[in-house]
């Protein structure tokens, strides 16, 4: 990113790309293995569950 960017706004960037790129919990198999897909969908690599995120939910 370089110095286009104050110091505050990239330390931001890289919390946001750690925390997407994290393995998460999945709902139905109970294992750490959810990654992100898209913006908004998930999908489990062992069981291969895909969901929307908590935004999609009505």
């Amino acid at each position: 990113m370089g110095a286009r960017y104050p110091p505050k706004i990239r330390k931001k960037i890289e919390e946001i790309k750690k925390l997407s790129k994290k393995k998460y919990r999945c709902p139905k198999c109970d294992m750490d293995a959810v990654v992100r897909v898209q913006v908004g969908i998930w999908r489990c690599k062992k069981c291969n569950y895909k969901f929307a995120g908590p935004a999609y939910y009505l």
